[in-house]
C-alpha cells in the first residue's frame, strides 16, 4: 500500500482476510511473515509478526494507543522464503 508524496497513513490496525489452509501453508506463513511500514520504499521497519493465532477468515493486529500507531508511506506483508 502507498500513500501519495508528503503524506503517511496513521494505521489503528491492520485486517486480512486468508482462504481455507491446511497446517502445511500456515506453517509457511506462521513467524515467518511480517508487515512491514517504510517512508522511503526501501528501509522497511517490522510492525509484527503473523503468529500462530492466524485462522481462515478476518484476522487482525490492533495497535492500543494513538501514540503507538505508525505513520509510514508505505506498507506491506513480506515473507522472506
Amino acid at each position: 500500500m502507498q500513500f501519495k508524496e508528503e503524506h503517511v497513513g496513521m494505521l489503528s490496525q491492520v485486517k486480512w482476510f486468508m482462504g481455507p489452509m491446511d497446517a502445511t501453508f500456515k506453517a509457511k506463513l506462521v513467524d515467518i511473515t511480517v508487515f512491514q511500514g517504510s517512508n522511503d520504499n526501501s528501509a522497511f521497519t517490522t510492525l509484527f509478526t503473523v503468529d500462530e493465532n492466524l485462522h481462515n477468515g478476518w484476522n487482525y493486529y490492533k495497535w492500543e494507543t494513538a501514540n503507538d500507531y505508525p505513520k509510514y508511506r508505505y506498507y506491506r506483508f513480506y515473507g522472506a522464503s
